[in-house]
């Protein structure tokens, strides 16, 4: 966790993952079941039932490409709607979930 690309990643998140790395898994978070993994600091706040009941929405919905011997997809990034579209997406403080002005389409 030195490299510059994980600097901004907070405190929480890192301890979270390096938890859930734990080679020994008598000692890993979870070991005890789904709701030590639930209850851990990184995820307060978020709400399964959301998830299930498809309330929360993914932040990002990665473009689908072809491999090289496939037929070359239309778009190779983000399309102008696509860009739109997720401008008008909003984040909590930087955490893990998702807040959107607008009604899923």
């Amino acid at each position: 966790w030195t490299s510059k690309e994980l600097s901004s990643v907070s405190k929480e998140l890192r301890e979270f993952i390096n938890r859930l790395l734990i080679k020994d898994p008598r000692k890993r978070l979870g070991f005890c079941g789904i709701q030590e993994v639930m209850t851990h600091k990184w995820l307060r706040g978020f709400s399964i039932h959301d998830v299930v009941q498809r309330q929360m929405f993914a932040p990002y919905k990665p473009v689908n490409y072809v491999l090289p011997d496939e037929e070359a997809p239309q778009e190779r990034g983000l399309s102008k709607e696509m860009i739109k579209k997720y401008s008008e997406t909003k984040f909590d403080d930087g955490t893990q979930y998702l807040i959107k002005e607008k009604q899923h389409e």
